[in-house]
């Protein structure tokens, strides 16, 4: 009677202290990956210009997954709706990712003709300032809404160098570098603005023409990459279809698996070596 008490009571004080380390441990992981992914929220959305509080945010991608879950469960199914909220919940990430790279290649595209904005503006005698405020509301959005927190926070106090430094951490493109490196410069050692700024705009276009050319001259050698990654796929599903005996082998047998996760690591690494030749989006760099 004594062992199985002694074992139940070592087991017993085995869970409490279990418990009492996971109640002292866990608070702390917790509170700092909150933190964490709280900070890391609040830049995502200030990359975005939408200044809100992050329990906001998370109330309504909770009322979002919520009305989505009873949507799906109601049309479809349980497991349905809660593989539809997983989706949701994992595919923000990428989706915001997509989002803010599309955003930061338009306002790269419309840097050129901002700059030759303020290059006749202070050709015609304005200020640096005063020209940027002059041009805001010629400017194509997303860049007026950049130009405009970048005007609004110089009008309250805060000093250009730290707006434009501010302004490249939102958009962090080569372009975007070589006009904040040229203003500070400029501000600070004193040059030719307007000579420079009308050099710097038009050295944007040729290298944005340049690249635009490359890409479209590299579009038919990325689109037979893609052809050969998805055509071996196509034709294993067709022989499935036509000659399922066939591909048992491969399905069904330890050795075929094998050698279809073979294939598909030798697949994926072509592909990323097509890639590397090929290089990504951003062919031409300063």
């Amino acid at each position: 009677m004594s062992d199985p008490l002694v074992l139940v009571s070592v087991l017993g004080l085995t869970l409490f202290c279990l418990v009492v380390t996971l109640a002292m441990v866990v608070p702390h992981y917790v509170n700092k990956w909150g933190a964490q992914i709280n900070q890391t929220t609040e830049q995502s959305l200030a990359d975005f210009l939408i200044f809100m509080p992050v329990a906001q945010l998370w109330m309504r991608i909770l009322m979002a997954s919520v009305v989505l879950f009873m949507v799906v469960a109601l049309a479809v199914s349980v497991q349905a709706a809660l593989i539809s909220v997983v989706v949701l919940i994992l595919g923000l990430p990428a989706l915001k990712n997509y989002l803010l790279t599309k955003r930061r290649k338009i306002i790269d595209k419309q840097l050129p003709d901002f700059i030759l904005l303020i290059a006749n503006g202070s050709a015609a005698g304005l200020s640096f300032m005063a020209a940027i405020e002059a041009s805001v509301l010629q400017l194509p959005i997303p860049l007026r809404y950049e130009v405009q927190l970048l005007v609004r926070r110089s009008r309250t106090g805060d000093s250009l160098a730290d707006s434009l430094n501010d302004f490249y951490r939102r958009v962090p493109t080569d372009s975007m570098m070589q006009w904040v490196t040229t203003v500070q410069l400029g501000l600070k050692h004193g040059a030719q603005q307007v000579a420079v700024m009308q050099r710097l705009a038009t050295s944007l276009q040729q290298q944005a023409y340049a690249r635009e050319r490359l890409l479209s001259l590299s579009a038919q050698a990325r689109l037979q990459g893609k052809v050969m990654l998805f055509l071996p796929i196509g034709l294993f599903f067709i022989l499935r279809k036509v000659e399922p005996g066939n591909t048992a082998l491969l399905t069904e047998t330890g050795t075929g698996q094998a050698m279809l996760i073979g294939c598909a690591i030798l697949m994926f690494i072509g592909n990323m070596i097509v890639k590397k030749i090929m290089g990504n989006r951003r062919v031409v760099r300063a």
